[in-house]
């Protein structure tokens, strides 16, 4: 028995021992090696390479590359390479990682007439584009017959620039665009077939200074040009004469505009320049933008701008200080824009007397995406005038304006003109209700002024086709104005409920081919029920913009 119970200890020591033992390997393993006293372990010496002694020029072959943009042979990476396709000028639609342009109409390969490759030495290129748009029309006027419209009119642009502009803005630029217009209305001319040549565009552009190494920079641009002042165009937006200074610092997060115009005269129907015939008007616009500021990816603008005229024979001065701002906060799109415009109007047309200019305006848009559509929500208020002889003109207005916002062009009162009783109330390309002739006038602070709420569903069906519903309630903020400029009392404030759809097709997939397609109605109520005596107003329209 003794020995049993010896030989079951001695069992029991050398299976404690065996745990003890594999326990400690097992902790110099999590441990590593131990710092005092342990030695490290030796790692492999690594055969050490000899020294080339010799110069550079032996060591390397160098082969000199004429041009950076190389031009390399045609490469199917797939072999899927289809017949040539008249429609897109292009040998496929597969993907080809090396493909060369297939012409001067090709837009979609290397192109040496569209910016691509240069055409002198390594840094001057061109870029020409034509761009045709044409209109089929056809919408009810107020107080009057029914009008047709076709429209035909083709820009084409020059574009020839010099520098590195991958990272840099142009060392130089030159640039001209020509317009090419043929209408004919119903409304306008007797129904007359009328054509247009216009220079929309023809300035030169230079670099005035750069500062490394964010490419911070400044540059004047001389000549007629495009412009917009704000990000929804609520001022001005147009093509015309002047000098512009712009350029961006502090690493690229501040940008600043300043520009001067001396605005040339317009067609009435098309909104085109007419030659270099002066309007006796002046319009000036400074301001600076600040990236990512309420929220990264939002953007705003301090602005003040300014318009002088002539054009009748009385004096406008009217000044506008703004704050706008646009981009996400979030996942929500937002944009919005404060105004106040002041100044002096010598003799108003609607008071016949002086006026110190004293408006605001304010919008306001929401947009939430979700998934491949987007919900909009708008509001706008633009101030009326409410008392006509007081000499003070409390009515909001614009100089040249053209705005993005609540549905933009889609609304029936943002796109046609409002007229009743031979009185202009708004004109084409703008919903404020100025009661003035836009093209050829200054800004009129004795107006009813406005107020908006819009909603609107816009869907990407597919790379083809977009969609668009808008529905709007318009009224005007004070009629004291309007019924001093008709000559109808006790106007109510309704405007009507503005409703339209529109889509648009890209028949090739892209927007080198963009049809539109739309109808609109406008329903009128209170004052502009009054002053038209019509139940409903309807439009519809076809648009088809080419692009080569």
């Amino acid at each position: 028995m003794l020995a049993n119970t010896l030989s079951a200890r001695s069992v029991s020591v050398r299976s404690i021992l065996a745990f003890a033992m594999l326990t400690g390997a097992a902790l110099a393993q999590v441990a590593g090696p131990r710092r005092n006293g342990g030695a490290e372990p030796q790692q492999p010496q690594q055969p050490q390479a000899q020294r080339d002694e010799r110069p550079a020029s032996e060591q390397f072959q160098y082969s000199p590359v004429l041009s950076r943009y190389l031009r390399l042979d045609p490469f199917d990476r797939y072999g899927v390479r289809r017949p040539w396709n008249p429609l897109t000028m292009s040998d496929g639609t597969g993907e080809y990682p090396i493909l060369q342009g297939a012409g001067l109409l090709d837009v979609y390969n290397t192109n040496k007439w569209k910016g691509d490759l240069p055409v002198i030495g390594e840094n001057t290129f061109f870029a020409g584009q034509v761009l045709w748009n044409n209109l089929v029309e056809s919408r009810d006027k107020a107080n009057s017959t029914h009008a047709d419209e076709v429209r035909s009119t083709m820009f084409a642009t020059a574009d020839f620039f010099h520098g590195d502009t991958v990272f840099r803005p142009a060392t130089w630029r030159v640039r001209a665009t020509f317009a090419f217009d043929e209408r004919n209305a119903d409304d306008v001319d007797n129904g007359n077939t009328q054509g247009d040549i216009a220079v929309q565009e023809m300035f030169g552009e230079m670099l005035l200074w750069e500062m490394d190494p964010y490419l911070d920079f400044g540059s004047i641009r001389v000549g007629r040009q495009a412009f917009a002042s704000d990000f929804r165009n609520f001022i001005f937006q147009d093509n015309n004469d002047a000098v512009k200074l712009f350029g961006s610092f502090w690493e690229s997060r501040i940008d600043f505009e300043f520009a001067f115009f001396d605005l040339v005269a317009k067609d009435p129907f098309s909104n085109l320049n007419r030659g270099f015939l002066g309007r006796d008007q002046q319009y000036w616009s400074a301001s600076v933008f600040l990236e990512d500021m309420l929220a990264m990816g939002y953007k705003v603008q301090f602005t003040m701008q300014g318009a002088h005229d002539t054009s009748r024979a009385a004096t406008i001065d009217a000044y506008y200080a703004g704050f706008n701002g646009q981009g996400r906060i979030g996942k929500i799109q937002v944009a919005h824009a404060l105004y106040w415009m002041f100044g002096e109007d010598e003799g108003n047309k609607i008071s016949g007397a002086k006026e110190d200019i004293n408006a605001q305006m304010a919008a306001l848009e929401i947009a939430i995406p979700d998934s491949w559509a987007r919900y909009v929500f708008s509001a706008l208020y633009a101030s009326g005038d409410s008392n006509v002889n007081d000499g003070k003109g409390t009515g909001f207005d614009s100089v040249f304006d053209n705005p993005a916002f609540a549905g933009g062009a889609n609304g029936f009162f943002h796109r046609q003109a409002i007229a009743a009783g031979g009185q202009g109330i708004a004109n084409t390309n703008s919903f404020y209700p100025n009661l003035r002739t836009k093209a050829f006038e200054g800004p009129n602070s004795v107006n009813p002024g406005l107020f908006i709420l819009h909603t609107g569903y816009e869907a990407t069906l597919s790379n083809y086709w977009t969609a668009a519903v808008n529905a709007a309630y318009l009224s005007f903020v004070n009629t004291a104005s309007l019924e001093q400029a008709t000559g109808r009392n006790n106007l109510d404030l309704g405007i009507g409920f503005d409703l339209s759809l529109t889509a648009q097709w890209r028949p090739l997939g892209v927007d080198n081919c963009i049809i539109t397609p739309g109808v609109q109605m406008l329903v009128p109520t209170g004052g502009l029920a009054d002053l038209t005596n019509e139940d409903a107003l309807f439009a519809f329209f076809v648009n088809a913009a080419i692009v080569l």
